[in-house]
């Protein structure tokens, strides 16, 4: 601790330090007072970002095996939805479409107490809480007696699935700035792929064992992962730990007068209001609207083709129910590029951008990648719905979603990266607020594509689809130039205290 001087009177936080246009908490800030809690520079072990770096990679291992096996959940059972309608005999439509989509609708509420409580009680224990009822509507979802009850335990699923608010956020406690891009994009695609690789073998699985194991084998998967997350994972978020060591030394000492400066000055219930809130005045911040609109879009195009293609495959190619999974792959393999371009790309930018500004960092410098993403999502549109609704030989429309795959990626990650570096000790709120908006998204559009669909053809739907997607194009290179003055404006840490 710095040894310093200040009247004991003044407890007051130093918000003013809490620079998040362009955070780094790893810095401690120079202050009077010898009992001030905070960390010391680059030797303190107490901060995560000085951890080893077997032990980040291992924490980083763990977030990503929990993202895969909870979002495997999220459409394994798409493949099979035909054999449950058969099972509760039901000849819905509407019964088929939600039983998919209702996770997102889960998944809109979910964040916004995930993210929020993260902030004030630590990341450690709301992880470990949601990840274990998350496993118990899984077991209840398997159990299910009728189909409004399984549709019921897939809301409570996307309701209580943690991974895709705390990731990022937590990946961006254990790594500076120069380091984010790379873990953030090996770590990204683990929610991408497990939609990808549930269908694959939730077809499989469900004619070897019954449709009901394509909810118990996910239940086994988390419980797994949840155990080595337990064993291994420490708290890492800055505040949380500073105000607990400030609680332990005042414990100690007898005296009140160790303090951190993320300390609570108000009472407990307005702290949680406040934190409750943080997420809905995200949306209030321009820069946040541009960037989550671009990013929720294309997630909805990615639901929207994983929801419908089995049926795609089906009618129009003759695909069995396990080979209809495989139709999965393209968007996989899309993933994988896109990943490899983004770990290779984001933190090498950001570095050289450095350099050439004297040390200088700004969040900008990870959005170049978008721009490519903007035009290959419409290309992938185009190219899917128009080979499949003409029977192009099957590997076309593939093709086609495997660039739309590729396209997600390139436009998920740097946003991701960016509001992580954006919005400092607040990023979990970010990422809440655009995980709301990116599932309301995605739970309307696979209802509203169908009908369109069924109106227009595959081809002239997706053409629709394609030419707002290049609506994105101009958000990159808009915030390059203006980015900066837009973050300076907005005063975020004043919005978001």
């Amino acid at each position: 601790m710095a040894q310093i001087q200040e009247s004991p009177s003044e407890k007051c936080l130093d918000t003013a330090s809490l620079e998040l246009a362009n955070p780094d908490e790893s810095k401690t800030v120079e202050h009077p007072d010898e009992t001030l809690i905070q960390f010391n520079g680059p030797e303190d072990m107490r901060d995560p970002k000085n951890w080893t770096l077997v032990h980040k990679w291992c924490i980083v291992g763990l977030l990503s095996s929990m993202a895969l096996t909870a979002n495997f959940a999220i459409l394994i059972c798409a493949p099979v939805v035909p054999d449950i309608l058969d099972e509760f005999n039901s000849t819905n439509q509407f019964d088929a479409t939600i039983l998919v989509s209702i996770w997102n609708l889960g998944g809109v509420l979910g964040p916004l107490f995930v993210g929020p409580l993260s902030e004030i009680y630590g990341r450690l224990p709301v992880y470990n809480l949601f990840n274990i009822v998350f496993i118990v509507f899984c077991a209840g979802a398997a159990l299910s007696k009728n189909i409004r009850m399984l549709i019921a335990f897939r809301f409570f699923n996307g309701l209580t699935l943690a991974s895709s608010t705390l990731n990022s956020s937590i990946v961006a406690d254990l790594f500076v700035t120069e380091q984010r891009g790379r873990v953030q994009s090996i770590m990204t695609v683990m929610p991408l792929i497990g939609p990808i690789a549930g269908p694959i073998v939730g077809g499989y699985l469900a004619g070897a064992e019954g449709w009901r194991w394509t909810f118990w084998l996910p239940a086994i998967m988390v419980t797994v992962v949840e155990i080595g997350f337990a064993t291994i994972y420490r708290e890492t978020y800055e505040p949380t730990i500073l105000r607990r060591e400030a609680r332990q030394q005042r414990r100690k000492t007898g005296k009140g007068v160790h303090h951190s400066r993320y300390d609570h000055t108000d009472t407990p219930i307005a702290s949680i209001s406040r934190a409750m809130l943080r997420p809905l005045k995200v949306f209030t911040l321009p820069i946040f609207l541009l960037l989550s609109t671009c990013t929720s879009l294309i997630y909805g195009y990615i639901y929207l083709t994983v929801t419908t293609i089995t049926e795609v495959f089906n009618e129009r190619y003759s695909f069995s129910e396990g080979a209809a999974g495989l139709s999965f792959l393209g968007v996989g393999l899309g993933m994988a590029v896109g990943v490899f371009l983004c770990g290779a790309t984001l933190d090498w930018y950001t570095n050289r951008m450095k350099a050439v500004h004297d040390g200088e960092i700004k969040p900008e410098w990870r959005l170049p990648p978008m721009a490519l993403g903007g035009i290959i999502v419409p290309t992938g549109l185009f190219m899917y719905g128009w080979t499949a609704q003409m029977h192009v030989e099957w590997m076309a429309p593939i093709i086609g979603t495997a660039f739309l795959g590729f396209g997600l990626v390139v436009i998920t990650i740097p946003v991701t990266t960016y509001l992580t570096d954006a919005f400092g000790i607040y990023r979990a709120s970010a990422i809440a607020a655009m995980t709301v908006y990116r599932n309301v998204v995605s739970t309307v559009l696979p209802l509203a594509g169908p009908p369109m669909f069924r109106a227009i053809g595959l081809g002239w739907g997706n053409t629709i689809l394609g030419l707002v997607a290049l609506m994105t194009v101009p958000a990159p290179f808009l915030l390059l130039r203006f980015g900066e003055q837009l973050r300076k404006r907005s005063k975020i840490e004043k919005r978001l205290k």
